[in-house]
Parts: structure tokens; sequence; C-alpha cells
């Protein structure tokens, strides 16, 4: 986690997710959990839907896991 012109910034495989300070409801801690499920249950999807996604931490983290 990092700061860039008065936003974070949390790099999730060579993505960065920029947020303000609010915007984190556990997706750059909890929600990379999902990382290794959906890499182990289901492997790579076409298409995913992240609801209530705020800054997108799992969505881009999976984006840039490959999956």
């Amino acid at each position: 986690m990092s700061s860039q012109n008065n936003f974070l910034y949390f790099n999730s495989n060579d993505i960065n997710i920029f947020y303000r300070k609010n915007e984190n409801g556990g997706g750059m801690d909890f929600g990379q959990d999902y990382i290794n499920i959906i890499k182990n249950k289901y492997g790579p999807q076409e298409k995913l839907f992240e609801f209530c996604s705020g800054p997108g931490f799992i969505g881009f983290s999976l984006l840039g896991a490959g999956l």
C-alpha cells in the first residue's frame, strides 16, 4: 500500500488499484483469499461479477492472477 496524489494504491500482481482510505472494506485483506479459492476450485473464468466492489480489489487481483 502506497500513496500518490491523495490516493492510496494497492498493488496486486502488477496491477495498481487506486482507492481512498475509507474505500477499503476488506478487499485487500481477507478478499485476497478469493484468488486461491478461484484458482484451485474453478480455474480461469471468462467473466465475473464483484457485487459492491468499491475499487475492485478482488476483481483486479483475479485479473492480475490470470483468472
